[in-house]
């Protein structure tokens, strides 16, 4: 039981005036589950990163995990959740050595970062990914599809509005912070994206490879996230390699038979034929 049920629970019973103190005996309920997660972590995580380094795969993180544990990877999160493997600020990878990952993957994570925080974290990936590191990063909104798609008044998502209206803007740019009132500010969206700033970021934390594509995510019509693959040396030659990189992440996108690429992308001046960069 969240802190939500908690609120209501208060509302319903006891009334309003109430409510705090009903925030208060839940902060005092989860304190020992808390206090187990972060000890657990604490002694555990080396010895798992330590485990991965020396795998075929070799160290994966995964940023910003919050419930979602994924297997094979070192599960990154600033809150003791069940999935996390370490607690840490996911803005910052300080504790990770140079050359020492070979995969950085994060969901719903980028765009809840503060400005500031975009390049050094970019940058500190560039650290820390070995020569053929890639950094995965999923669904950043992308405010030009969400402003066409408002515009345009395109059919909203099934059971919660007819139309894309004014919430379902609301919720992809600034991420519907009310629903998580435990942790309000961590879950708000601090930033607006499209492919041109994502190219920004990137050039400056120095990548010279990578795809950014759209896609829509599983029971959704519009492409309206954002996705970008950036490898540190070596991208992959062909569409094929780069379809196998994404197979792991299968359940974030809603076809992934269909193309990610837009036709358009296709040009290159400075890289080889078979990249295709944004």
């Amino acid at each position: 039981m969240g802190f939500s049920d908690w609120k209501n629970f208060a509302r319903n019973k006891i009334g309003d005036n109430d409510v705090l103190a009903a925030k208060h005996v839940f902060e005092l309920l989860k304190t020992p589950v808390y206090f187990y997660r972060k000890l657990r972590a604490a002694l555990l995580w080396r010895a798992k990163a330590r485990h991965l380094y020396k795998t075929k795969s070799g160290l994966q993180l995964h940023l910003g995990c919050g419930d979602q544990h994924l297997p094979g990877m070192l599960n990154c999160e600033y809150r003791a959740t069940r999935a996390a493997d370490v607690i840490m600020d996911c803005g910052s990878l300080r504790r990770f050595k140079e050359n020492s990952v070979s995969l950085i993957f994060s969901s719903a994570f980028f765009e809840h970062l503060y400005r500031r925080q975009q390049i050094p974290l970019l940058k500190d990936c560039h650290r820390v990914l070995n020569h053929d590191g890639v950094v995965v990063f999923l669904m950043l909104p992308d405010f030009k599809v969400i402003a066409e798609s408002y515009l345009s008044r395109l059919p909203g998502h099934p059971g919660r509005s007819e139309y894309f209206d004014l919430f379902q803007v609301y919720r992809y740019t600034h991420g519907d912070p009310e629903m998580a009132p435990e942790y309000w500010t961590q879950q708000l969206h601090k930033s607006l994206f499209d492919r041109d700033a994502l190219r920004e970021l990137l050039l400056a934390a120095g990548f010279r490879y990578w795809m950014i594509f759209n896609y829509a995510y599983p029971n959704e019509k519009i492409p309206l996230n954002l996705g970008f693959v950036a490898w540190k040396n070596r991208p992959v030659e062909q569409m094929s390699e780069f379809k196998k990189l994404l197979d792991k992440f299968r359940p974030y996108f809603a076809d992934f038979n269909e193309p990610l690429i837009p036709a358009n992308l296709m040009a290159s001046s400075d890289l080889p034929p078979a990249i295709h960069p944004s």
